[in-house]
Protein backbone atom coordinates (compact mmCIF):
# COMPACT_ATOMS: atom_id res chain seq x y z
CA UNK A 1 0.00 0.00 0.00
CA UNK A 2 2.92 2.13 0.01
CA UNK A 3 2.39 4.06 -3.13
CA UNK A 4 -1.04 3.72 -3.44
CA UNK A 5 -3.75 6.16 -3.71
CA UNK A 6 -6.31 3.56 -2.41
CA UNK A 7 -6.93 3.03 1.61
CA UNK A 8 -8.02 -0.54 1.43
CA UNK A 9 -4.94 -2.80 1.15
CA UNK A 10 -6.48 -5.93 -1.05
CA UNK A 11 -3.86 -8.20 0.07
CA UNK A 12 -4.25 -7.92 3.85
CA UNK A 13 -8.08 -8.10 3.48
CA UNK A 14 -8.69 -4.46 5.75
CA UNK A 15 -9.74 -0.57 5.66
CA UNK A 16 -7.07 1.05 6.83
CA UNK A 17 -7.23 4.75 7.74
CA UNK A 18 -3.16 5.82 6.76
CA UNK A 19 -3.07 8.32 4.34
CA UNK A 20 -2.81 7.57 1.13
CA UNK A 21 0.64 8.56 -0.37
CA UNK A 22 1.25 10.63 -3.63
CA UNK A 23 -0.10 14.15 -4.11
CA UNK A 24 -3.52 14.06 -5.31
CA UNK A 25 -5.56 16.56 -4.23
CA UNK A 26 -8.50 15.07 -2.12
CA UNK A 27 -12.55 15.29 -3.51
CA UNK A 28 -13.46 17.78 -0.99
CA UNK A 29 -10.59 19.97 -1.20
CA UNK A 30 -11.37 19.67 -5.46
CA UNK A 31 -15.10 20.27 -4.62
CA UNK A 32 -14.64 23.29 -2.22
CA UNK A 33 -11.61 24.74 -3.61
CA UNK A 34 -9.61 27.64 -1.26
CA UNK A 35 -12.76 27.10 1.05
CA UNK A 36 -11.86 23.42 2.12
CA UNK A 37 -9.12 25.81 4.24
CA UNK A 38 -11.98 27.47 6.27
CA UNK A 39 -13.17 23.95 7.86
CA UNK A 40 -11.90 22.91 11.38
CA UNK A 41 -9.15 21.15 11.60
CA UNK A 42 -10.50 18.25 12.18
CA UNK A 43 -12.80 18.15 9.08
CA UNK A 44 -9.63 18.99 7.21
CA UNK A 45 -8.10 15.79 8.32
CA UNK A 46 -11.09 13.99 7.54
CA UNK A 47 -11.50 14.42 4.30
CA UNK A 48 -7.67 14.57 3.14
CA UNK A 49 -5.78 12.62 5.25
CA UNK A 50 -7.45 10.08 7.70
CA UNK A 51 -10.74 8.66 6.05
CA UNK A 52 -11.93 7.09 9.51
CA UNK A 53 -14.53 8.65 12.19
CA UNK A 54 -16.26 6.55 15.03
CA UNK A 55 -19.05 8.10 16.95
CA UNK A 56 -22.61 7.44 18.15
CA UNK A 57 -25.84 8.74 16.30
CA UNK A 58 -29.49 8.41 17.18
CA UNK A 59 -32.11 7.75 14.08
CA UNK A 60 -35.81 8.21 14.28
CA UNK A 61 -38.27 7.79 11.76
CA UNK A 62 -41.70 9.33 10.46
CA UNK A 63 -44.40 7.40 11.63
CA UNK A 64 -46.18 7.20 8.39
CA UNK A 65 -46.91 3.57 7.33
CA UNK A 66 -45.76 5.33 3.68
CA UNK A 67 -42.92 7.37 4.89
CA UNK A 68 -41.87 4.04 6.70
CA UNK A 69 -42.06 2.25 3.40
CA UNK A 70 -40.10 4.63 2.12
CA UNK A 71 -37.18 4.70 4.31
CA UNK A 72 -37.24 0.72 3.60
CA UNK A 73 -36.58 0.91 0.03
CA UNK A 74 -34.32 3.04 0.36
CA UNK A 75 -32.47 1.41 2.87
CA UNK A 76 -31.92 4.32 4.84
CA UNK A 77 -30.47 3.53 8.66
CA UNK A 78 -32.87 1.88 11.31
CA UNK A 79 -34.29 3.82 14.23
CA UNK A 80 -32.11 3.34 17.39
CA UNK A 81 -30.64 5.94 20.45
CA UNK A 82 -27.21 6.58 20.51
CA UNK A 83 -25.75 3.64 17.85
CA UNK A 84 -22.41 3.21 17.53
CA UNK A 85 -21.16 4.47 14.28
CA UNK A 86 -18.51 4.64 12.06
CA UNK A 87 -17.62 5.81 8.41
CA UNK A 88 -14.87 4.90 6.47
CA UNK A 89 -13.95 6.12 3.19
CA UNK A 90 -11.93 4.48 -0.07
CA UNK A 91 -9.93 7.05 -1.89
CA UNK A 92 -9.90 6.27 -5.44
CA UNK A 93 -8.55 9.20 -8.09
CA UNK A 94 -11.28 11.49 -8.03
CA UNK A 95 -14.42 9.57 -6.38
CA UNK A 96 -14.50 8.28 -2.92
CA UNK A 97 -16.56 5.10 -1.47
CA UNK A 98 -18.05 5.79 1.24
CA UNK A 99 -19.27 2.75 3.92
CA UNK A 100 -21.09 3.95 6.50
CA UNK A 101 -22.39 1.66 9.64
CA UNK A 102 -24.81 2.88 11.81
CA UNK A 103 -26.13 0.15 14.08
CA UNK A 104 -26.82 -2.82 12.26
CA UNK A 105 -27.57 -0.50 9.01
CA UNK A 106 -24.74 -0.47 5.94
CA UNK A 107 -25.26 2.52 3.66
CA UNK A 108 -22.46 2.10 0.61
CA UNK A 109 -22.56 5.05 -1.55
CA UNK A 110 -20.16 6.58 -4.37
CA UNK A 111 -19.33 10.46 -3.90
CA UNK A 112 -17.54 11.98 -7.29
CA UNK A 113 -18.11 15.96 -8.52
CA UNK A 114 -20.21 16.60 -11.51
CA UNK A 115 -20.41 20.05 -13.32
CA UNK A 116 -18.99 21.49 -9.87
CA UNK A 117 -21.02 19.96 -7.55
CA UNK A 118 -21.41 16.77 -5.18
CA UNK A 119 -23.10 13.87 -6.66
CA UNK A 120 -23.76 10.63 -4.14
CA UNK A 121 -24.71 7.43 -5.79
CA UNK A 122 -26.42 4.53 -3.88
CA UNK A 123 -27.16 1.98 -6.58
CA UNK A 124 -29.00 3.02 -8.87
CA UNK A 125 -30.21 6.98 -7.62
CA UNK A 126 -27.94 9.53 -7.92
CA UNK A 127 -28.34 12.98 -5.39
CA UNK A 128 -26.54 16.27 -7.08
CA UNK A 129 -25.66 18.30 -3.82
CA UNK A 130 -24.97 22.36 -2.98
CA UNK A 131 -22.04 21.95 -0.55
CA UNK A 132 -20.74 25.38 1.56
CA UNK A 133 -18.74 25.88 4.34
CA UNK A 134 -20.78 27.40 6.92
CA UNK A 135 -18.85 28.20 10.69
CA UNK A 136 -16.11 25.81 9.92
CA UNK A 137 -18.01 23.33 8.85
CA UNK A 138 -20.08 21.69 5.90
CA UNK A 139 -23.64 22.09 4.85
CA UNK A 140 -25.37 20.14 1.95
CA UNK A 141 -28.67 20.75 0.47
CA UNK A 142 -29.86 18.30 -1.95
CA UNK A 143 -30.77 19.97 -5.93
CA UNK A 144 -31.67 17.07 -7.67
CA UNK A 145 -32.28 13.35 -7.74
CA UNK A 146 -31.79 10.69 -10.83
CA UNK A 147 -32.96 7.34 -10.61
CA UNK A 148 -31.49 5.13 -13.40
CA UNK A 149 -30.09 8.61 -14.86
CA UNK A 150 -33.44 9.89 -15.48
CA UNK A 151 -34.61 13.23 -13.31
CA UNK A 152 -37.03 12.61 -10.54
CA UNK A 153 -39.82 15.03 -10.60
CA UNK A 154 -39.14 17.18 -7.52
CA UNK A 155 -43.05 16.31 -5.73
CA UNK A 156 -41.71 12.23 -5.73
CA UNK A 157 -38.08 12.68 -5.06
CA UNK A 158 -35.95 12.82 -1.96
CA UNK A 159 -34.79 15.77 -0.53
CA UNK A 160 -32.04 15.85 1.80
CA UNK A 161 -30.39 18.29 4.37
CA UNK A 162 -27.26 17.54 6.46
CA UNK A 163 -24.61 19.45 8.29
CA UNK A 164 -21.36 18.60 10.02
CA UNK A 165 -20.68 21.10 12.06
CA UNK A 166 -17.97 21.03 14.86
CA UNK A 167 -16.96 20.69 18.35
CA UNK A 168 -14.81 19.92 20.77
CA UNK A 169 -14.00 16.23 20.02
CA UNK A 170 -14.73 16.36 16.39
CA UNK A 171 -18.52 17.48 14.27
CA UNK A 172 -22.20 16.97 15.00
CA UNK A 173 -23.97 15.33 12.44
CA UNK A 174 -26.82 16.42 11.29
CA UNK A 175 -28.99 14.71 8.10
CA UNK A 176 -32.73 14.94 7.42
CA UNK A 177 -34.16 13.06 4.50
CA UNK A 178 -37.28 14.36 3.56
CA UNK A 179 -40.19 13.06 0.92
CA UNK A 180 -43.00 14.98 -0.77
CA UNK A 181 -45.93 15.60 1.79
CA UNK A 182 -44.58 13.57 4.56
CA UNK A 183 -41.50 16.16 5.49
CA UNK A 184 -39.09 14.31 7.26
CA UNK A 185 -38.89 10.70 6.85
CA UNK A 186 -35.69 10.06 8.56
CA UNK A 187 -33.19 12.13 10.45
CA UNK A 188 -30.35 11.07 11.91
CA UNK A 189 -27.80 12.89 14.30
CA UNK A 190 -24.96 12.68 17.13
CA UNK A 191 -21.18 13.43 17.28
CA UNK A 192 -18.21 11.66 15.36
CA UNK A 193 -14.80 12.01 15.77
CA UNK A 194 -11.57 10.81 14.16
CA UNK A 195 -10.37 7.24 14.51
Amino acid sequence: MKNSTTLFDRSEGYWSCEHPAGKVMSLYRSLLGPDFDQLVIQLQEFHELNFCATGSLTVTHNPNPIAKIVVWLTRLPKEGSNLRTTVEVLAMNDRETWIRNIGTSKLVSKQSIRDGQLVETFGPMSIRFLTVVKDGGLVYQSDQTRLFGLSVPKFSRLSITASNMPSRAGWVVLVQVHFGKFGTICQYEGEMQLV
